[in-house]
């Protein structure tokens, strides 16, 4: 059957071929509207007069009193229809078209529409199959959280240097430089830094002059962790061999150190988050490590240590992974036991790293950064903390978190006859950019907004690190 172009009997009510052609033909009927946006229609006519719920008209210009479903072989000029009401048909019938103004504030109303559909779509996600926040053992509370004394500084955590979109910081100096821990402490040191003595058994958060806790040397006491640590150690070494280098792998400006970055990731060009690819054998080799059980286990150790002492920061990390993973299915996690989206291996084999930021990360987010190897950690491999003017013993196995975006660190070198690795996790800010711009790059989002959403996301970008700052905990608080 084919149509030309039909007219009903409802005040002269045109369709057109093209909405003609869009309506669903199905069992012989031709289906126009719905009795309710929110079922569909009715197969057949009601075959009594009674009224029912899908009859009955609602308080809609377009609803089904004036066509619901009508016999696709009937001729529509004798298919009596009741008169549209006059004001509803003005509704639907301007004759006059709208002026500039009008379309740009119906334009605007519909962006601000579909963003409230998509926010209300996210609060979905968020309550359908999201992660809750991180809840401690008991024991792990009483152990490293009730004892721990913290490590006061003076440093100001509101100056910590964000760019202006709020999700990565400002890159810092260029280095190429190790130094030895002589000449970073002591009277006679160039630096006359401060040096804190850590075995790596117990917790200590370090504190801003707030009282925020912004960096954490964790400890970890398993019976177990020595072998977990070593195993992981031996599986570094023995894949820097297999993996396919060229003469920029073996120094960059991190250091002088074989590094490979895996996981999700979004900048440096990128136009969405993706997973990083290397070439063979590297995948092949990545992925066995992303399997071995010890870095699974000190993936999972590292991002509970992460709830226990940032329970709302590791909520704000898990949230935005699971909103990714839920709108992207061609992502993969590295590990299910983590809420960090990429990891690096740093399979040395000496693993100092330069003075640096690592700026694309997020400002106020933490990194996890497990030492491993066979090295004296009371004469070499410290991390220095160039801002707060502090050397931490760093001893194999141990995890220290820092906001790594925002503070310029590196290690103290170590003895030429010793090795060191280390595994680090990590969230780009590009990551949470890209999750909170509704999925889309920063041009195309911002291209949605009117001006004056434009000013307030702006705002927003200045205030994200005061939002970021108030999911940091206190020690009074996690006691």
């Amino acid at each position: 059957m084919s149509y030309d172009r039909t007219v009903l009997a409802c005040n002269n009510l045109c369709l057109s071929q093209l909405l003609l052609d869009s309506i669903k033909l199905e069992d012989g009927y031709t289906y126009l509207f719905s009795s309710s946006p929110l079922t569909s229609p009715e197969r057949s006519l009601p075959s009594s007069a009674a009224p029912s719920p899908l009859s009955t008209p609602p308080a809609s210009p377009i609803s089904s009193p004036w066509l619901l479903a009508l016999p696709s072989e009937a001729n529509y000029n004798d298919v009596p229809l009741p008169p549209m009401p006059p004001a509803q048909m003005d509704l639907l019938l301007q004759t006059d078209p709208p002026n500039s103004s009008t379309r740009a504030k119906r334009r605007s109303h519909a962006k601000r529409k579909n963003k409230r559909q998509i926010e209300r779509a996210a609060a979905k996600l968020e309550n359908k199959g999201r992660k809750e926040v991180y809840k401690s053992r008991s024991s792990t509370l009483k152990k490293h959280v009730k004892r721990a004394n913290a490590y006061q500084t003076q440093f100001d955590t509101t100056t910590l240097p964000i760019a202006s979109s709020g999700y990565v910081s400002v890159p810092g100096q260029k280095s190429s430089s190790t130094f030895p821990l002589t000449k970073l402490v002591g009277p006679d040191s160039r630096f006359k830094m401060e040096k804190v003595v850590w075995d790596g058994k117990y917790s200590i958060p370090i504190v801003d002059k707030n009282s925020r806790i912004f960096g954490l040397c964790a400890g970890a006491d398993a019976s177990d962790w020595n072998d977990v640590h070593q195993s992981a150690s031996t599986a570094l070494e023995n894949a820097r061999g297999r993996l396919s280098l060229g003469k920029t792998d073996r120094q960059h400006r991190r250091g002088r150190f074989v590094a490979r970055n895996v996981g999700i990731s979004h900048g440096g060009g990128q136009t969405r988050p993706m997973v990083l690819r290397h070439h063979s054998p590297d995948e092949e080799i990545l992925s066995g490590l992303l399997k071995h059980p010890s870095f699974i286990r000190m993936a999972g150790h590292a991002s509970g240590i992460f709830g226990t002492w940032a329970p709302k920061l590791h909520a704000y990390y898990a949230d935005h992974l699971q909103r990714l993973m839920d709108h992207d299915k061609t992502l993969t996690r590295n590990f299910e036991n983590s809420v960090f989206s990429a990891c690096a291996f740093n399979f040395g084999p000496q693993t100092v790293c330069y003075r640096h930021r690592d700026h694309a990360n997020l400002p106020f987010g933490w990194c996890g950064i497990t030492a491993l190897g066979n090295y004296d950690y009371k004469l070499g491999g410290h991390l220095i903390l160039w801002d707060l003017g502090l050397v931490i013993e760093f001893p194999p196995g141990s995890t220290i978190f820092i906001p790594s975006a925002a503070l310029e660190h590196s290690n103290a070198s170590i003895q030429k006859h010793e090795r060191r690795y280390s595994f680090t996790q990590y969230t780009s800010g590009g990551t949470f950019r890209w999750v909170d711009y509704e999925f889309q790059k920063a041009d195309v989002y911002f291209a949605s907004l009117s001006e004056e959403e434009r000013q307030a996301a702006a705002q927003e970008g200045r205030d994200r690190l005061a939002f970021g700052l108030s999911l940091f905990s206190s020690l009074d608080e996690l006691k």
